[in-house]
C-alpha cells in the first residue's frame, strides 16, 4: 500500500513537472478569462474556436464580468485575461486597444422609426422613453453614451435601468424604451431593430486587457485577438 502511494506521488510530480512547462511555453496550462457580455456574440467566438485549435491542451475557464471588474480581476490573479468596453489606464495592467465601435440606436419593433430606411437622427428620440446604464459599471462606456447624446442636443432622462449592454437590447425588446449601444452588440435580435446614426462621431473602444506580467498564454490570445478583429469585421446590424 505504501509503495503504491508513492508510486502516485512519483507521477503526480511528473504530471505538475510536465503541466509547469507547458504552461511556462505557452502550450498548456489554464486560463482564466472574463469578457463583457456583448464580447460573447463577437469576437470571443472566433478567438475561442482558433485558441482551441492552436493550444487544445489548455483549459480555460470563462465568465462574464463589468468593466469596472477586470482590472481588479487581473491584480488579484482571478483573472488572467479580460475583454472590455474600457480605454483608460489602470496601473499594474496593460490594455491592448481591438475595436472602435460605433453605436447605433437601439428601437421596439413597433417605434414609428423603426422601420424607417436610412440612418437616424439622434434627437428623434429626446422625449423617448430611455434605457440607461449605471456609470459605476462601466464608466468608458456609460461616458461615450452620454457624450453621443449631448452631440445630438439633449441629455436623456433615463426610465429604466441595466447592467449590461445585453440587458439593455433585453430591455428595448420588452417595448421599455430606446438606447443606443455598440454595434458589435446588435446582431440576432429579431424582436429590436438597430438603426445608423447621422453624424454621430463618438466611439466605445473594445479592449483587451492583461496584468503587465501577463505570462505566454495570456499574450497569445491578446495577439490571436488582435488578429482577428482585424482580419475579420463584426456582423451587420439587423
Amino acid at each position: 500500500m505504501f509503495l503504491d502511494h508513492c508510486r502516485a506521488l512519483i507521477r503526480h510530480a511528473e504530471e505538475a513537472e510536465t503541466a509547469a512547462r507547458q504552461a511556462a511555453t505557452g502550450r498548456g496550462g489554464r486560463l482564466s478569462l472574463g469578457a463583457v457580455a456583448s464580447a460573447f456574440s463577437w469576437p470571443l467566438p472566433l478567438m475561442l474556436e482558433q485558441f482551441h485549435k492552436e493550444l487544445p491542451d489548455v483549459e480555460i475557464r470563462t465568465q462574464e464580468i463589468d468593466t469596472h471588474e477586470a482590472a481588479a480581476g487581473l491584480l488579484d490573479r482571478s483573472l488572467d485575461w479580460a475583454i472590455v468596453r474600457q480605454t483608460a489606464p489602470v496601473r499594474g495592467t496593460t490594455a491592448t486597444s481591438l475595436y472602435a465601435d460605433r453605436f447605433v440606436a437601439a428601437l421596439p419593433v413597433r417605434h414609428p422609426v423603426a422601420e424607417a430606411s436610412g440612418p437616424l437622427d439622434l434627437a428623434d428620440l429626446a422625449g423617448a422613453p430611455w434605457v440607461w446604464l449605471h456609470r459605476h459599471i462601466s464608466p468608458d462606456y456609460h461616458d461615450a453614451m452620454a457624450a453621443l447624446c449631448r452631440a445630438a442636443g439633449f441629455s436623456p432622462v433615463p426610465n429604466h435601468w441595466a447592467r449590461s449592454v445585453t440587458s439593455q437590447i433585453a430591455m428595448v425588446e420588452c417595448d421599455l424604451g430606446v438606447t443606443v449601444v455598440p454595434a458589435t452588440a446588435s446582431a440576432s435580435h429579431p424582436a429590436v431593430r438597430f438603426r445608423h446614426l447621422r453624424h454621430a462621431t463618438a466611439t466605445i473602444e473594445l479592449t483587451a486587457m492583461t496584468r503587465s506580467d501577463p505570462g505566454a498564454l495570456a499574450e497569445r490570445l491578446t495577439a490571436l485577438a488582435a488578429q482577428l478583429t482585424t482580419a475579420q469585421a463584426p456582423p451587420p446590424p439587423n
